[in-house]
C-alpha cells in the first residue's frame, strides 16, 4: 500500500550511498534492495523471491537498528525494505535515524514490511519516509509486484 502522507495510511554490503532512479537506469544495474529483517527464515524466503525478479538484487541484509543504519548508510542501494520490529530497535528507528542522510532528489524507496499493521505504526512509518508499508500476512505478492514495477523504471 502507497503512503502518501503521515497521515495517510494506506550480511553487509559496502559502496557508497544510492543514486536515483534516472541515474540507475541509466547505468544500467538492478534494482538493489536492502533489507532489515530479524527473522532469517523471512530474509531467505524473501531474497530468494526477489532476486527471482528481472532486474532486481538483494545487496545486503541487517537484522537489528543499528546494524540496519549501518548497512543503508554504507551501501548503494535504490530499495529498503525493513520489518518494524527487529531484533534490537525497529524499523522506524532506523528510517528516523537515516532520514536527512540523503539530498531529496536522490531519495531510495523505503518499504515497511510487518505483521505489525496498525495505524499508529503506518503513520510513523510514513513520517520518516517510508513510501509503502505492507502486510507480511497478506502482501507479500503486492510487495513483489511493486517491487519488479520499480525494476522496470
Amino acid at each position: 500500500m502507497y503512503l502518501e502522507s503521515p497521515t495517510h495510511y494506506a550480511s553487509f554490503h559496502m559502496p557508497t550511498h544510492t543514486q536515483d532512479e534516472t541515474a540507475r537506469t541509466a547505468s544500467n544495474h538492478p534494482l538493489r534492495i536492502c533489507i532489515v529483517e530479524d527473522s532469517h527464515a523471512v530474509v531467505e524466503a524473501l531474497a530468494e523471491q526477489l532476486n527471482e525478479l528481472p532486474d532486481v538484487a538483494v545487496v545486503g541484509t541487517a537484522d537489528s537498528e543499528a546494524t540496519g543504519v549501518a548497512l543503508l548508510r554504507n551501501t548503494d542501494y535504490d530499495v529498503a525494505i525493513l520489518d518494524i520490529q527487529l531484533r534490537v530497535g525497529t524499523g522506524i528507528g532506523v528510517l528516523r535515524t537515516i532520514a536527512n542522510d540523503s539530498p531529496s532528489t536522490c531519495k531510495p524507496t523505503n518499504m515497511i514490511f510487518s505483521n505489525y499493521v496498525e495505524g499508529e505504526y503506518r503513520s510513523a512509518a510514513a513520517r520518516w519516509g517510508a513510501q509503502y508499508f505492507f502486510d507480511k500476512t497478506t502482501d507479500t505478492q503486492s510487495m513483489l509486484d511493486t517491487i519488479a514495477e520499480l525494476a522496470l523504471r
